[in-house]
């Protein structure tokens, strides 16, 4: 948790985090009917690959030897993998030199591991609009991943697998430092965590991701091509608040896996810091114009937009019930893409799947005693038995009814989202029985 790194500390890391994957896989899949959909519309895979992801990382990356250096031991740990994934890989070099890049083999082989190499400055967004839907679609999740950050504590055998059962739109490993002291994530919600009252997070859900390594369903990039067409591309911030949103919707509309953080498999930032800060230390002026905030006239902190929400629908709807996605930002009106996702982030019942010592994995919800998303979360669990999410006290029983399912609400009595919801493990409908048992295709009774 605090940045120590050594041979002897990754080897023990290593066995806890086959342990993690036996455990896991004890789980069922959040959606077995989803998962055949998403291989079936990758047209490009042979049935032989039919159970393998295909990951694309994008990384902007500087032109030096140790860049280099860093860039192969964290392809030789990821294709080392034992479930037969690939991955590629996206370069962008930003500093204008791809010199020490050139001198190896697999850098400009055909077969080999980089399909896309840009030369030139380049700020983040610019790099990421520049991945075609058309490229995105031969793959199952678009890796964002700052070329500082090192996968020595990583295990892409245990982050899949998480993948594979909760089934996260948007997630990403949580960060370590370098070394004890040093900076890893500003964003102290998506920062390691060691064992809280006796259980340690494998993964949680948390109010936000950050932009240095989201790992995002290829299913929205569509909808995220479509937003970038709109913004300053030279500044990376709200990006994140627009695809934390988009995954919030999902929870708040049919019970998915929120924005999620891999505790278990962390990433260690080395942190260059030299996409925004120059040679002595001025930030915001360095060589590729890259910049902070909402963008020239404020643009990139608009709100979710119709067109995005279209996009997300159609690119979906074969996978999920996407019957109702986006209905939640009403609750919005006006307000900008933080305060939106911020207000709807407060609505989402938090999980942490947790090892507890006892060889099995539980799951809590939680809630963070500071609503600071800058301050470390001090954990206060809740009963793992409670039925109704956060925000929807009131479980209304309708035992035995063939018509309508179990619902919480709350003083309001409102629409769903904001009155009522479902009870927890139960999928929302926007038609009788409003709340269903998803596995038994029947309306869901918890009492």
């Amino acid at each position: 948790m605090h940045g120590t790194h050594n041979a002897g500390l990754e080897s023990s890391w290593d066995d806890y985090q086959k342990r993690l994957i036996r455990m896991m896989q004890r789980m069922k899949p959040a959606n077995l009917e989803g998962r055949r959909a998403l291989v079936s519309l990758r047209s490009n895979r042979t049935s032989a690959q039919k159970g393998s992801f295909k990951v694309l990382i994008v990384s902007p990356v500087r032109d030096t030897q140790g860049a280099v250096a860093d860039f192969e031991d964290n392809w030789h740990k990821l294709r080392s993998n034992e479930f037969g994934d690939t991955f590629d890989f996206a370069l962008f070099h930003y500093t204008n030199s791809n010199r020490f890049w050139k001198q190896h083999a697999w850098y400009s082989d055909a077969s080999g591991p980089v399909v896309m190499r840009r030369v030139g400055p380049t700020c983040k967004p610019q790099a990421w609009s520049q991945i075609p839907l058309s490229v995105a679609k031969k793959y199952d999740y678009i890796w964002l991943l700052d070329g500082d950050l090192r996968l020595d504590y990583f295990s892409w055998d245990l982050y899949r697998t998480v993948l594979a059962v909760l089934e996260p739109p948007v997630s990403q490993p949580a960060v370590l430092p370098r070394a004890p002291g040093e900076r890893s994530s500003d964003v102290s919600r998506v920062n390691m965590v060691g064992r809280q009252q006796g259980k340690f997070p494998i993964a949680l859900e948390v109010e936000r991701s950050e932009i240095m390594t989201p790992i995002l369903s290829a299913r929205l990039w569509g909808a995220l091509h479509t937003r970038l067409g709109g913004n300053d591309l030279h500044t990376a911030w709200y990006l994140s608040d627009w695809w934390d949103l988009a995954s919030m919707l999902f929870n708040l509309q049919g019970e998915k896996t929120s924005v999620l953080v891999v505790n278990a498999a962390p990433v260690r930032h080395i942190n260059c810091k030299d996409l925004l800060w120059t040679e002595d230390g001025q930030w915001g002026k360095g060589e590729n114009s890259c910049t902070w905030g909402c963008g020239k006239l404020d643009t990139n902190c608009r709100s979710f937009t119709g067109a995005e929400l279209a996009s997300v629908r159609h690119d979906w709807q074969s996978f999920w019930d996407v019957t109702g996605y986006g209905n939640q930002l009403r609750q919005c009106g006006a307000k900008q893409l933080r305060q939106c996702r911020q207000l709807l982030a407060s609505r989402v019942h938090m999980r942490q799947w947790v090892d507890d010592d006892k060889d099995q994995l539980s799951v809590f919800r939680y809630a963070c005693k500071s609503l600071d998303e800058y301050e470390p979360c001090e954990v206060g669990f809740f009963a793992e038995k409670e039925p109704c999410p956060q925000g929807f006290p009131q479980l209304e029983l309708h035992t035995g009814s063939q018509t309508h399912g179990d619902v919480c609400r709350n003083k309001e009595y409102s629409s769903y989202g904001k009155g009522w919801s479902c009870p927890l493990g139960c999928q929302y409908t926007n038609k009788s029985p409003w709340c269903r048992n998803a596995a038994k295709d029947m309306p869901c009774h918890v009492g």
